[in-house]
């Protein structure tokens, strides 16, 4: 997957990371995450991941976050 920057991105076990753009993507969702100044990406995938679970997701698209 190419991102919005043109760059790949990195796949992760919870998705598709693009660190570049800071988006999160979960099979063919996406979410877009800001990244707050001091985090890693895995803290801020999990977070993500975390605020993605407190919606009301399809289950197809909720198999993809899974943790």
């Amino acid at each position: 997957m190419i991102n919005r920057t043109g760059r790949f991105s990195r796949i992760c076990q919870d998705g598709i990371y693009s660190p570049t753009s800071n988006n999160l993507y979960v099979k063919d969702e996406y979410i877009e995450y800001m990244i707050e100044s001091g985090k890693s990406s895995i803290v801020v995938i999990h977070e993500a991941i975390h605020k993605l679970q407190k919606l009301s997701l399809p289950e197809q698209a909720s198999q993809g976050i899974q943790t």
